[in-house]
C-alpha cells in the first residue's frame, strides 16, 4: 500500500464535481448514461467518503474512499475489495457470488473500491414499516442460510493462501475488558460510565474475559453485521438480502455474527419502546407496542434455519447457541459504547442495552431460553 501525507490524499479525492470525469477514464459510465440515463449522483459519506451514481440506463454505481485524514481506513477498503473480488471470481467460492455487491474496480493508488450500486432498502428500514415486527418468513430464512453459507464455505479453505489478507486479530475486547492509557484520551464520559458498570459486574466481567480467551479464528465473519449493512431486494414474487459493508471482515469466531444478529433484533424491539428509564421488565413488555413473541419467533427460525446448514450434532449446536448469546451481550455493550462516544452521559435506550447485556452475561442458559426463546437440542 502506497504511503501519502494528508495534503496527498486531499488531491486524489474523488467528489461529486469529479466523479464523472473519473468513472468515463475508467470505462465504467458512458456519455448515454449520462444524459439519457438521468443520471444522479448523492454523497451519502459516513465513515468513509462514500458517493451513489444512479442511473436509468447502464450501471448504477457505489464509490468507497477512505477518510483522507484517517488512514487506518486504508487497509479496510482494500480488504473488502479482495474479499468482493473472491467471492465474485474464484470457484471455490462461486455458492457466495449473490451474498455480497459486485464489485468493478480497485484503485489501489487512490484507495478507492468501486461496486454496483444495490437497490432496496436495510432490514432497519424494513422494520420501521412492519407492525409488531411481522417479519415475513422469507426474509428470515433467507438471512439465516446467506449467513450459514459464507461460515461453511470459509471454514474448509482456512488454508487457502489466498485468504492471507484476511486478519486473524480481535480488539474490541481490548476496549471493553483492558482499555489502555491512551484509550482514555478520547472516550466520553458516558463511555466511562459503561465501563465501570461492567467492571462493576464481577460475574459478567469474568464472562466476558472468558468468551474472548475462548475465541475461535475457524472461519470467515463478516466483524460488523448490523441491520443498516444488511439490504433487502425484491420483486413481485421473492425476496433476497445482500451483506455490505466488509471492511471488519476477518478470520474469526462464527458465533460472533450470529450473536451480532441476536442483538440486533432485541435492539430493534427495544427501539420501538416508550422508555422513560423507570420501567420494570414487566412493564416493558407490558407498553411495548411491537410484539416480544414475534420478536422470539424471527430469532429462533434464523437460528434454526442457520445450523440447518453449519451445524447437525446436537451437542455443539448448544454449545454454538451459549456462544452466540454470550456474544449477544458483548455486542449489545459494543453498540451502546460506540452510541455514547459523543455524550456527557447514559440514555434510556443505552441503560437498557447494558442492563440487558450484564444480565445475559450473568446467567447465559436463561437468557437463551427466555429472552431470546432459542430451546436447546439437549437438556443441559
Amino acid at each position: 500500500m502506497n504511503v501519502y501525507s494528508n495534503d496527498d490524499r486531499a488531491d486524489l479525492l474523488v467528489d461529486k464535481d469529479n466523479i464523472v470525469e473519473y468513472l468515463l477514464d475508467k470505462g465504467l459510465i458512458n456519455n448515454k448514461s449520462i444524459v439519457d440515463g438521468k443520471m444522479q449522483i448523492f454523497d451519502v459519506s459516513r465513515k468513509n467518503r462514500n458517493i451513489k451514481l444512479s442511473s436509468k440506463i447502464g450501471r448504477s454505481l457505489f464509490l468507497k474512499q477512505a477518510n483522507p485524514y484517517n488512514s487506518n481506513d486504508d487497509t479496510s477498503i482494500k480488504r473488502e475489495s479482495l474479499l468482493y473480488a473472491m467471492m465474485q471470481n474464484e470457484n471455490e467460492f462461486k455458492s457466495l457470488v449473490n451474498i455480497a455487491p459486485k464489485i468493478y474496480d480497485y484503485d489501489e493508488k487512490r484507495n478507492i473500491m468501486i461496486t454496483e450500486f444495490v437497490p432496496g432498502y436495510s432490514w432497519n428500514q424494513y422494520l420501521l414499516t412492519v407492525t409488531k415486527m411481522n417479519i415475513q418468513k422469507d426474509l428470515v430464512v433467507c438471512l439465516g442460510r446467506m449467513i450459514a453459507t459464507y461460515h461453511q464455505a470459509f471454514e474448509k479453505m482456512l488454508a487457502n493462501k489466498k485468504l492471507s489478507f484476511l486478519p486473524k486479530t480481535f480488539t474490541f475486547k481490548n476496549l471493553l475488558l483492558h482499555p489502555g492509557p491512551e484509550l482514555f484520551i478520547n472516550l466520553s464520559s458516558a463511555n466511562m460510565e459503561l465501563l465501570k458498570l461492567i467492571q462493576k459486574n464481577p460475574k459478567a466481567y469474568d464472562v466476558l474475559e472468558e468468551i474472548f480467551a475462548n475465541w475461535t479464528s475457524k472461519t470467515l465473519i463478516h466483524g460488523d453485521l448490523k441491520f443498516d449493512n444488511i439490504i433487502i431486494t425484491s420483486n413481485r414474487k421473492t425476496h433476497k438480502s445482500i451483506i455490505t459493508d466488509w471492511e471488519m471482515a476477518n478470520v474469526g469466531d462464527p458465533a460472533w455474527d450470529v450473536g451480532s444478529i441476536f442483538q440486533e433484533f432485541i435492539r430493534s424491539w427495544l427501539y420501538s419502546l416508550p422508555l422513560t428509564g423507570t420501567e420494570t421488565a414487566e412493564e416493558l413488555l407490558s407498553v411495548s407496542k411491537v410484539s416480544f413473541q414475534n420478536m422470539q419467533l424471527a430469532l429462533r427460525s434464523f437460528w434454526n434455519n442457520y445450523i440447518e446448514i453449519v451445524q447437525k450434532d446436537p451437542k455443539l449446536t448448544n454449545d454454538l447457541l451459549i456462544n452466540s448469546t454470550k456474544y449477544c451481550a458483548a455486542r449489545l455493550l459494543q453498540s451502546a459504547y460506540e452510541m455514547l462516544h459523543s455524550q456527557s452521559q447514559m440514555n434510556n435506550i443505552t441503560v437498557y442495552m447494558v442492563q440487558i447485556a450484564l444480565n445475559i452475561l450473568v446467567d447465559v442458559n436463561s437468557a437463551a431460553i427466555h429472552l431470546l426463546g432459542i430451546p436447546f437440542k439437549l437438556e443441559l
